[in-house]
């Protein structure tokens, strides 16, 4: 059983100049006969032109507008068969995963949680005994 793979390309909007080819029309079957000769010569054969709706933001204030888009589709004969695995479904969004890549640190031994407990303990000395100053009367 044959395998395709698919092209699809713009299609081309303005005519190409040649010599003998006059008018409009002329010049633009001329763009689109080399844009179909291009693809030809590396293997794709021409099936068919689309006229596809796309919706496209124009304008200063970006204003959603409808246009149509013309291309050209190919296809070619593949010798490879098309993987049909299924995929798995990625996990949901977790919006608390941490996406860095940097590691928490820990601790790799009882001896550094105890050298972290005695810096604690140098830090944060109990306090001492306070003594109240005397305000000597006149």
């Amino acid at each position: 059983m044959p395998f395709f793979e698919y092209k699809v390309i713009p299609a081309p909007t303005f005519g190409k100049k040649a010599k003998g080819v006059k008018g409009a029309d002329g010049r633009f079957a001329n763009a689109l006969t080399e844009a179909i000769n291009l693809m030809a010569d590396e293997g794709w054969e021409y099936m068919q032109a689309e006229s596809l709706p796309s919706i496209e933001r124009q304008g200063l204030t970006r204003k959603r507008r409808e246009m149509n888009q013309n291309v050209l589709i190919f296809k070619r004969e593949t010798s490879t068969e098309i993987n049909t695995e299924s995929i798995e479904k990625p996990q949901g969004f977790n919006p608390f995963k941490s996406f860095s890549n940097k590691k928490e640190p820990t601790l790799s031994s009882i001896e550094d949680s105890k050298i972290i407990d005695q810096s604690l303990e140098d830090e944060y000395e109990a306090p001492t005994e306070y003594e109240t100053p005397t305000i000597d009367k006149f």
